[in-house]
């Protein structure tokens, strides 16, 4: 799965619990288990912004916040 438009420093957290700080996200992969997933991304000073995501085997999975 690749986020898009996720600022630098913004914290991400993964079906409620915290799951890293961002930093260039744009251009990393990052792999999640099968299934659905609510995928919150806090910026700096900013409002939560959440999504949520159904990850299939074998997919590609683009996320743009």
């Amino acid at each position: 799965m690749l986020l898009r438009h996720v600022s630098d420093g913004a914290a991400v957290a993964l079906d409620g619990r915290f799951w890293l700080r961002a930093q260039s996200l744009d251009q990393r992969w990052l792999a999640l288990p099968r299934g659905l997933h609510a995928i919150t991304v806090r910026p700096p000073g900013g409002q939560p912004i959440a999504r949520h995501v159904d990850v299939t085997p074998g997919k590609t999975l683009i996320v743009r916040f």
